[in-house]
């Protein structure tokens, strides 16, 4: 009625293990999974091609997951990250019947984002937004963006027909208090960015 599985793989320097069950008549599964890399930035240069710059920093990379798989989709029951700077966990599930769908939650110890040039020529892509609905809770002790840094933040991040809003935005920066939304427009044409934020009690201690 069940197998039972174990396996460890290496490809270059990463190094994944997983043990796991899968039921066959149910057609479902479960597995925990560890993945390991000595330097996340090149992991993710090498395998998807992306320059991630300075902002992620130097530092190895390491997930482990417990997973489960059925008919209605995948899960990632709970998971920790860590790569370079970056460092959180949580839960999430990806529905697959219809749309693809994302639902879960973030918390996060450091988490940095990159934030696009002025003068950069890059396209953004934006555009896999219109591919899949997500809602998602964030909680984060720290945010970096580039040189600005948001602290005890928490978000709700939903993503329908391609609008991505991320609502009830929270958290302190520069000694005083934040909140607001942000809106991202990605389908009718260029991306489209809405805001609406509060700051209240934020030293600003030099030139902005």
């Amino acid at each position: 009625e069940a197998l039972a599985l174990r396996g460890t793989a290496e490809l270059g320097e990463l190094r994944a293990e997983a043990t796991g069950t899968v039921d066959l008549a149910a057609r479902r599964g479960g597995a925990t999974v560890t993945l390991r890399h000595p330097g996340a930035p090149r992991l993710l240069g090498e395998a998807f091609g992306v320059e991630v710059g300075p902002w992620l920093g130097e530092g190895s990379f390491s997930l482990i997951a417990q997973l489960s798989a059925g008919p209605q989709g995948v899960a990632a029951e709970s998971f920790e990250l860590v790569a370079a700077g970056l460092r959180m966990g949580g839960a999430l599930a990806l529905a697959t019947e219809a749309r693809p769908r994302v639902t879960g939650r973030i918390a996060a110890e450091h988490l940095p984002v990159p934030l696009p040039g002025l003068r950069s020529a890059e396209p953004l892509g934006l555009e896999a937004l219109a591919g899949f609905d997500a809602e998602v809770t964030l909680e984060a002790a720290r945010i970096e963006l580039d040189d600005a840094v948001l602290e005890a933040a928490s978000a709700g991040l939903r993503l329908a027909d391609g609008r991505l809003a991320v609502e009830r935005l929270r958290g302190r920066i520069a000694g005083g208090a934040l909140e607001g939304t942000l809106g991202v427009e990605v389908t009718g044409g260029p991306p489209r960015v809405t805001a609406e934020l509060r700051i209240a009690g934020a030293t600003v201690a030099a030139p902005v």
